[in-house]
C-alpha cells in the first residue's frame, strides 16, 4: 500500500472488506469530512496552507452544528466522544499556524484513527492518518514518528508486514536520531508483533524487551502493559511458563481499571496456568475475563476455554451451565471461526466428564462448519484426537519457580461468579 487511497476509495474498500453494505457506525460522515479536508493539505504551498486549514475549520464546524442539532438526515446522532473529536480538530485547525495547533491535530486524528480501526475502518484510517502526516509536515520529531507509527500499525493490521516492518525501521532511525523514548518504545514493540506474526518468536521476544526497556524508563504503563503482553505470548510459545505468567501477571497489573485489556490479560494468564498444568487458575481467570468483557469474539473463546479447564477440574454442573451460555452466545455472535473451536473445545469438555454422545454431537457439528469454511487445521485436529479423545490423560504439573506459583495461588483464590 503505497500511495494513499482517496476518502472514499479507502472508505468503500473497509466495506468491501468487511463484507458490510451500510454504515460501520454513526461517525462514518464525519471520518469522511476529516479524511477528506485533510487530503487536500497535499501538494499546497505553505503559503496556502494556512487559509485552507481557516476553511477545513469552517467545514467542519458546520458540519458539528447540524449533527449538533440533530437537523441532519443522518438517524444516527454523533455521540460525545465523536463531537469531541470534531470540536478538538476545529480548534487544532483554527490554530494551524501554531506548532501548538499542528500538535493538537496530530494528537486528535491519533485519537480518531483508534477509534476507526476498532470499527474495522483501516484503510480510511490510513489515508487520514497519512494524510495528516503531510498535513504537519516539519512538525516535532516526536509528532512526525507517532504518526507514521500509526501507519505501520494500521498497515500491519491489514496484514501487510513488509511495509509495516519498513515503517517501524523508519521510526527507530527518528527515535535513534532524537532520543525519543516514547519513539523507541513504539517501534520495538510494533516490530516485536510484526516477528510474532511471521513466526519469529525469538526477535519478537528481543524487541519486546527492548520496547519494555524504554517504555520502563519513560514511565509509561500503557506501553509497559503492551511489551509484557507480547512477552506473554512468546514465552508461551518456548514453554517457559514461568515466564508467561510472570509477565502475563505484569500486564494484568499495568492495565487495571480497563475492561476490555483486563479480559484480555486474563485469557492470556489462563492459557498460561492450562498449559502448565493448574486447570483451576486457568478456571478462575476465564471466569474473571468474562466479567471483563461482552465483546463475542472474547466471550465465545473463553467460554469454550473455561468449558475445558472446569471438567478438567472435575466440575460437572459448571461445565453444563457454561455450555447453555455458549449456545445461547454462538447463536448471536455470527462468528464462525470463534464458534467452531469454542464447540470444539466443548466437545473435548463434554468427553472428559463422560457424556460422549453429546460430545459426537457438537464434533459433528464443528465437522460441518469446518468443512463448509474451509478451517483445514480444525478439521485435522479433528481427525487426530478422534483415535484417544474418550481417554482423558492426567493433568500434568509442570514444576513453577516461587514467583509464579504466587500468580497462580492468587488466580485460584479469587473470588468468581458464573455469570449465566
Amino acid at each position: 500500500m503505497v500511495a494513499l487511497p482517496t476518502p472514499f476509495e479507502a472508505y468503500q474498500l473497509d466495506l468491501g472488506r468487511l463484507g458490510v453494505d451500510d454504515d460501520l457506525c454513526a461517525a462514518d460522515s464525519m471520518w469522511l469530512l476529516v479524511a477528506h479536508c485533510l487530503s487536500r493539505f497535499a501538494n499546497q504551498p505553505e503559503t496556502a496552507r494556512l487559509d485552507l486549514a481557516g476553511r477545513c475549520a469552517m467545514a467542519l464546524q458546520q458540519f458539528a452544528a447540524s449533527a449538533s442539532d440533530g437537523d441532519g438526515d443522518d438517524s444516527h446522532p454523533l455521540d460525545e466522544t465523536a463531537l469531541g473529536d470534531l470540536g478538538r480538530l476545529i480548534e487544532a485547525l483554527q490554530k494551524y499556524g501554531e506548532r501548538s495547533g499542528q500538535e493538537m491535530l496530530a494528537r486528535a486524528v491519533l485519537d480518531m484513527s483508534a477509534r476507526m480501526s476498532a470499527f474495522g475502518a483501516l484503510t480510511l484510517a490510513y489515508t487520514l492518518v497519512g494524510s495528516t502526516r503531510e498535513a504537519v509536515r516539519g512538525g516535532p520529531t516526536r509528532m512526525t514518528g507517532l504518526l507514521l507509527a500509526e501507519q505501520a500499525r494500521i498497515t500491519r493490521l491489514l496484514g501487510q508486514l513488509d511495509e509495516a516492518e519498513g515503517m517501524y525501521a523508519a521510526v527507530r532511525g527518528l527515535a535513534e536520531r532524537s532520543g525519543d523514548l516514547e519513539l523507541e518504545a513504539r517501534s520495538s514493540l510494533g516490530s516485536g508483533v510484526v516477528a510474532q506474526r511471521r513466526g519469529n518468536y525469538p526477535k519478537a521476544r528481543e524487541c519486546f524487551e527492548r520496547g519494555l526497556l524504554a517504555a520502563t524508563r519513560l514511565g509509561h504503563r500503557n506501553l509497559e502493559a503492551i511489551a509484557h503482553q507480547g512477552l506473554t505470548i512468546t514465552a508461551l510459545g518456548a514453554h517457559d511458563y514461568d515466564g508467561a505468567l510472570r509477565h502475563g501477571w505484569e500486564t494484568l497489573n499495568r492495565v487495571a481499571g480497563d475492561s476490555a485489556r483486563e479480559a484480555e490479560a486474563f485469557v492470556n494468564l489462563a492459557n498460561a496456568s492450562m498449559a502448565a498444568g493448574y486447570p483451576r487458575a486457568a478456571l478462575h481467570a476465564l471466569l474473571r475475563s468474562l466479567h471483563h468483557s461482552t465483546e463475542h469474539r472474547v466471550v465465545v473463546t473463553a467460554l469454550g476455554n473455561a468449558a475445558l479447564a472446569a471438567a478438567q477440574c472435575g466440575e460437572v454442573g459448571m461445565v453444563e451451565m457454561l455450555g447453555a451460555r455458549l449456545e445461547r452466545t454462538m447463536a448471536e455472535s455470527e462468528l464462525p471461526y470463534e464458534n467452531a473451536y469454542a464447540s470444539y473445545d466443548y466437545s473435548k469438555a463434554l468427553d472428559m466428564i463422560g457424556q460422549s454422545v453429546r460430545a459426537d454431537s457438537f464434533r459433528n457439528r464443528v465437522r460441518a462448519l469446518a468443512q463448509e469454511r474451509s478451517f483445514f487445521e480444525l478439521l485435522h485436529c479433528l481427525e487426530a484426537d478422534e483415535p484417544t479423545r474418550r481417554t482423558v490423560p492426567p493433568v500434568q504439573r509442570c514444576e513453577l519457580e516461587e514467583t509464579t506459583q504466587s500468580v497462580v495461588r492468587e488466580l485460584e483464590t479469587m473470588e468468581c461468579d458464573l455469570l449465566v
